[in-house]
């Protein structure tokens, strides 16, 4: 079994819902906002961060099954009457996920066990996660 543990420097954002335009025969997705900035720009810089300089040939991407643990530390507005994020926290795993591919792992359809947990910080906003190979 391989551990790998890496801390994502980024403020997390759950993710959306796909958008649709239609032209005529011709339908586009898309999404918008956050999330996009999310999985374009601020979640791969935070990742490319989080792993350094590493060989592809290091084991990167998992190709087998895996197990994930994923803490969510979401910056704590300044007023609010919330305990907890807004946001579904399987949607913080799905943006979570569509981030790691196909970088860490190919698809996540290798996820055989999900753990996540959202909460709110009044630190650095990052995602902590642990992602573990399981044995053949």
């Amino acid at each position: 079994m391989t551990t790998l543990s890496l801390q994502l420097n980024v403020d997390p954002v759950p993710a959306s819902r796909p958008r649709f335009v239609r032209r005529g025969n011709y339908t586009s997705t898309y999404y918008a906002g956050r999330y996009k900035e999310f999985l374009q720009e601020t979640g791969v810089i935070a990742l490319e961060n989080a792993l350094g300089p590493f060989d592809w040939g290091d084991g990167l991407p998992f190709t087998g099954d895996v197990e994930v643990e994923a803490v969510f530390n979401v910056k704590r507005p300044k007023t609010t009457k919330l305990t907890s994020p807004k946001g579904d926290v399987d949607n913080y795993g799905k943006a979570l996920l569509d981030l790691l591919q196909p970088t860490v792992i190919q698809d996540d359809k290798q996820v055989t066990k999900l753990t996540l947990t959202k909460q709110f910080t009044d630190r650095q906003p990052c995602i902590t996660l642990t992602i573990q190979t399981l044995s053949s």
